[in-house]
């Protein structure tokens, strides 16, 4: 992996880091905290997820290949099919925030080939996680598409971690 190089300014203040991205986001933090004043007050009141952290969650139940094909792992059968399409979800906004992707949204026909389930058992399941706040509908393209909210990639986040 390669190394993240970072350099702070503040208030006559400079600060470098450098090493893995994990590593130096952690440090970033730790500063900021120390030389900001509420800054970890400010933090506390956010929350996003961590993708690397997502993504090593994730990666044991689904993958992806060079030409965009997603596909499930044997490790996924053990998912509820609720999970089986938050996870499917959550690797399409990685890739998309990766730029390995067009859109962090899916149809229903994209997920039911990917789900090998039918249809209409897919687009039950989108509706109750809907609801739920998980996911949102839109349109795209003249198609209507699904995306996995901060609410959803949280909850994936806690389930399987």
């Amino acid at each position: 992996m390669k190394d993240l190089e970072v350099r702070i300014k503040y208030e006559g203040l400079e600060v470098e880091f450098r090493g893995s991205p994990k590593e130096v986001s952690k440090k970033v933090f730790e500063w900021l905290n120390r030389n900001i004043p509420g800054f970890d007050v400010a933090v506390k009141l956010f929350q996003d997820p961590d993708y690397l952290e997502l993504s090593e969650v994730i990666s044991e139940y689904i993958k992806t290949t060079n030409d965009g094909s997603i596909y499930l792992m044997e490790k996924a059968s053990s998912l509820s099919m609720h999970l089986k399409i938050l996870v499917t979800l959550s690797l399409m906004k990685i890739l998309y925030d990766a730029g390995h992707r067009e859109s962090d949204a899916s149809t229903l026909d994209e997920l039911s080939k990917i789900l090998s389930s039918s249809q209409k058992s897919v687009s039950s399941r989108l509706s109750e996680l809907r609801s739920q706040g998980y996911i949102e509908k839109m349109r795209e393209n003249k198609h209507t598409k699904y995306r996995i909210t901060v609410r959803g990639l949280l909850y994936v986040m806690n389930k399987l971690s």
